[in-house]
């Protein structure tokens, strides 16, 4: 693992990666607790969360399918009751990322519906999702593609205003959307 207090650009996860991350830690806060199945996230993960004790809240990286089970059941049962649980999952669009190369491919979010089973067990344990988040979405991508045949065709004024709408569109919570990473904060709703 990587020490804390590492500057963020030495980041080695994919950008996409680095932002749901990010976007966990907002959530959850500095003290949650925390299971990465995906060794090549453990150094980002260090750099955003102290090891201690967690306040309630949980994360749950890069979820594979045969530890699955075991950890999500972990985790929904020390989630305080009013505290986030938070999935952050692969999509199948990731497999395309060329920085994913030597990750796991047992990842359950790569498979198409791979996220419905935990899903399922965790709206049994009295969970329900309160937002879906997609990241790195086919639109952005298509649109800073845009953006960069505006500039060479030597229209600056174009390429910047699209490249400023890639960047908003680079998250979706539309749930048709696609992108390569997917965070999904639930919480408890009823005691069973």
């Amino acid at each position: 693992m990587i020490a804390h207090g590492i500057r963020p650009g030495a980041s080695a996860a994919p950008h996409e990666y680095g932002a749901a991350l990010d976007a966990a830690a907002m959530i959850c806060g500095r003290h949650a607790q925390i299971v990465c199945d995906e060794p090549q996230l453990a150094g980002d993960i260090s750099q955003r969360w102290q090891p201690g004790s967690a306040h309630g809240a949980a994360i749950y990286v890069e979820p594979m399918a045969a530890t699955w089970r075991t950890a999500l059941a972990g985790l929904a049962n020390d989630v305080a009751p009013d505290a986030p649980l938070v999935l952050l999952a692969s999509s199948p669009l990731a497999r395309a990322l060329p920085e994913r190369a030597g990750w796991s491919a047992d990842a359950l979010g790569l498979r198409p519906g791979g996220l419905r089973a935990p899903l399922g067990q965790l709206r049994h344990a009295g969970f329900r999702i309160i937002s879906r988040h997609l990241f790195h979405t086919v639109t952005s991508v298509l649109v800073l593609t845009c953006a960069r045949l505006a500039a060479r065709l030597g229209w600056p004024a174009r390429a910047d205003s699209l490249e400023f709408l890639a960047r908003a569109w680079y998250r979706s919570e539309r749930r048709l959307a696609l992108g390569t990473v997917e965070l999904i904060v639930l919480r408890r709703t009823e005691v069973r």
